[in-house]
């Protein structure tokens, strides 16, 4: 894969399916900024993508409206990296998604940020998933979260964290994110 902007999705999602076929589980490693204009798919148990280095290494999207890591395998992590989007979602996407078959996955040590959710955990076969240490912010939609049908999921030490209201509060007439009142219901 090549750093920048360059869309890495093919680079990426052939090394995650060497790992997990040829390996039958394994690690990516990434080092640096790469972009996808594809969603990255773990759907071969036991597969890694890890950020290397003191400074989270980063995936990210330019392109609306889809997951970034969407998990659909037994026992798959994501951690030490930056997960994010740029672009503003219209439709139920995250950067990071658990869907059927996401069963004891892991997000750990992750900075995920933007989508219409952050972190998207939908349909029953996505269960006792952990995800630890980890910060979600910055979403379009109705939640940081969302959870739809989706079995136990554990959170320890993250932070969730929108960073201006779903709807515009009606304090001092004001559409600023940033203008938050004691005592103002918002949608986070």
């Amino acid at each position: 894969a090549t750093a920048a902007a360059t869309d890495n999705w093919g680079a990426i999602q052939a090394a995650i399916n060497y790992v997990g076929d040829a390996l039958a589980g394994g690690t990516v490693v990434i080092d640096g900024g790469y972009k996808v204009a594809q969603e990255l798919f773990l759907t071969t148990p036991l597969v890694r993508i890890t950020g290397l280095g003191s400074r989270w290494a980063s995936i990210y999207t330019t392109t609306p409206n889809h997951n970034v890591i969407k998990f659909a395998a037994a026992r798959c992590q994501v951690n030490n990296l930056s997960v994010f989007s740029y672009i503003r979602s219209t439709v139920a996407s995250a950067p990071i998604a658990f869907v059927n078959g996401a069963v004891q996955c892991t997000v750990d040590d992750c900075d995920v940020v933007g989508g219409f959710y952050s972190i998207a955990v939908v349909g029953t076969g996505a269960t006792d998933n952990h995800i630890n240490n980890s910060v979600f912010r910055a979403a379009i939609g109705g939640a940081v979260c969302y959870i739809q049908g989706g079995g136990a999921i554990f959170f320890d030490r993250c932070l969730f964290n929108q960073d201006w209201p779903v709807t515009t509060p009606a304090v001092n007439g004001s559409q600023d994110g940033g203008n938050w009142a004691s005592g103002q219901s918002y949608a986070t």
